[in-house]
């Protein structure tokens, strides 16, 4: 909830939860780079655009299970994107992007 109303400038929480997302961005883009680097995780999406796309993911993840902590399973949506993004898939073959 505090994440939500914080968008507002004025929030007392506000520049918190900018300077939050942009560490885990940060943090999280730069491990992204490692693996791709490494060829344990497809390198078809930038690694700072796949940091947003996965923070996201895991927000809207949190948010589902804390409405329904018996019907939406966090674990196992994160892992089949973590798979779609493994060398050699879809996304690294371009399906899907209009190629």
């Amino acid at each position: 909830m505090l994440a939500a109303e914080s968008v507002n400038a004025d929030h007392p929480g506000h520049q918190r939860f900018v300077d939050r997302y942009r560490f885990v961005r940060t943090d999280m883009s730069g491990q992204i780079a490692a693996e791709q680097e490494a060829g344990t995780l497809s390198a078809a999406i930038e690694p700072e655009r796949l940091a947003v796309l996965l923070i996201a993911v895991m927000d809207g993840l949190q948010l589902q299970h804390l409405l329904e902590p018996d019907a939406v399973d966090m674990v196992r949506p994160l892992a089949d994107l973590l798979a779609l993004l493994a060398p050699g898939t879809r996304a690294e073959l371009g399906i899907g992007r209009g190629e």
